[in-house]
């Protein structure tokens, strides 16, 4: 790292400064399908009804490594549910805020 915020500065002549940044995205998915079926078992007859339910996740984030150890990361991230239940749920959309302050040993 060129320009760390704290710590010993490289021997490529570098000077102290902001450090180094870097943005992030993620997108992710997933989908459930189940025609439905009728399990007749004297023990345990059950029903199991037709879904078609999906969801999707965003993750956008920024990282700030603050010299060659340290870094801290914040996420945000956007789950929506578009069909998540067969039981009366309505869709929704949550909402995460992680952040995470890592050390290299």
């Amino acid at each position: 790292m060129k320009h760390p915020v704290f710590g010993p500065v490289t021997e490529s002549g570098g000077t102290r400064g902001w450090g180094a940044w870097e943005l992030a995205f993620r997108y992710s998915g997933i989908q459930g399908n189940e025609p439905g079926i009728f399990f007749n078992n004297i023990f345990t007859p059950q029903n199991v009804a037709t879904f078609n339910q999906h969801t999707d996740q965003f993750t956008v984030g920024v990282n700030w490594y603050l010299n060659y150890w340290v870094r801290f990361q914040s996420n945000i991230d956007i789950d929506q549910l578009k069909q998540p239940s067969t039981i009366g749920a309505t869709p929704q959309t949550y909402l995460a805020f992680a952040q995470r302050l890592q050390f290299r040993f």
